[in-house]
């Protein structure tokens, strides 16, 4: 599954263990703490005519 998928945007489903579920909880926070940020610098092109 994709990654953004295992983010905790949701309740405890009913049924599931409650120290599982926290273990988990706190592994997707830990993960998400150390997910590296990026971003991208757009530049453009510049074409400089020599002389001679």
């Amino acid at each position: 599954g994709h990654w953004e998928e295992t983010r905790v945007t949701h309740p405890k489903p009913e049924g599931v263990d409650s120290a599982l579920w926290q273990g988990d909880l706190e592994l997707r926070k830990r993960r998400e703490q150390i997910t590296l940020k990026t971003s991208v610098n757009l530049m453009q092109a510049v074409e400089i005519a020599t002389h001679g």
